[in-house]
């Protein structure tokens, strides 16, 4: 249903998503913005907008004015073939799960690099408009060691067999709602 109201919504991930280790994934591969906007708990508008080089997303929108949105955001990486569901199934923000297709993969996979964000009561005033929204991080990060110069260290042990260690995690949940 088209709007009376141009709303623009600026969607963009921190410049200060990297932690102190700086070797960590820092949000750059991300690609892909995947939005859901809600009134009440029907969904209005959906879609993809698309990244590439800056760590910002514009969306515009024609809302009615009066009413009152709910609006959530995921940025992701595209997988091969402009794929929006490879890493994380997005059908549905209010139930994001990560694709795991029973492989091993790393703790470090750039490609599962992943930001969430959500306005809810966004009242469209009839008046066009822009707003900031600012992603953050839906997933804990582990790190062993407090800079790059650790993992620099470590290579020698690492080589002649020594330093070996596994975490394993059980119970870890798969989905999320934004």
């Amino acid at each position: 249903k088209e709007g009376d109201c141009k709303v623009t919504f600026s969607v963009e991930i921190p410049e200060d998503v990297a932690t102190k280790a700086a070797y960590m994934s820092d949000g750059t591969t991300v690609n892909d913005l995947v939005y859901e906007v809600y009134v009440g708990d029907e969904v209005m508008y959906e879609g993809y907008v698309g990244l590439s080089g800056t760590r910002q997303f514009s969306l515009e929108l024609n809302l009615v004015t009066g009413q009152t949105y709910d609006l959530l955001f995921w940025a992701q990486k595209k997988g091969p073939n402009n794929d929006h569901n490879y890493y994380y199934n997005t059908n549905s923000l209010k139930n994001v799960h990560a694709n795991y297709w029973n492989e091993r993969k790393f703790a470090n996979d750039e490609n599962r690099d992943a930001f969430y964000g959500a306005r809810i009561g966004f009242k469209a005033t009839g008046i066009a408009t822009s707003e900031t929204v600012k992603l953050y991080r839906p997933f804990a990060q582990i790190n062993f060691g407090s800079s790059p110069t650790d993992w620099e260290k470590a290579q020698p042990f690492i080589k002649n067999g020594g330093l070996k260690s596994q975490v394993v995690m059980t119970s870890i949940p798969t989905a999320f709602n934004v």
